[in-house]
């Protein structure tokens, strides 16, 4: 998954959920190129019900955000990423500074 504009985040995915069916689900809106499940790493590799998906056409993701969407009977939320330059200059990177108060 190159771009973040391209990506789709994919969260409060059910545990019977795997990319297979993600990919049948979201082909209904465009072509699907990639989709990815978070798994744990330190235990049974279970995904951890987020993910992220990458169609072939971005111009298609805003169509799909708005959309609500059910799998396996779970209501999931999609959301549009932000490329980290927007979170950058949003100040939602900023580091932290010291204390002013530290004696």
């Amino acid at each position: 998954m190159d771009s973040d504009m391209e990506k789709l985040f994919v969260r409060q995915i059910s545990e019977e959920t795997n990319e297979d069916k993600l990919v049948d689900y979201f082909n209904q809106f465009g072509d699907v190129l990639q989709t990815m499940l978070i798994r744990d790493k330190f235990s049974t590799r279970r995904h951890r019900g987020f993910g992220f998906i990458v169609f072939s056409d971005s111009s298609l993701l805003d169509s799909v955000v708005k959309d609500k969407h059910t799998i396996d009977g779970r209501t999931i939320n999609v959301m549009r990423i932000r490329p980290r330059m927007d979170l950058e200059t949003s100040g939602r990177a900023r580091k932290l500074s010291p204390s002013r108060n530290s004696d």
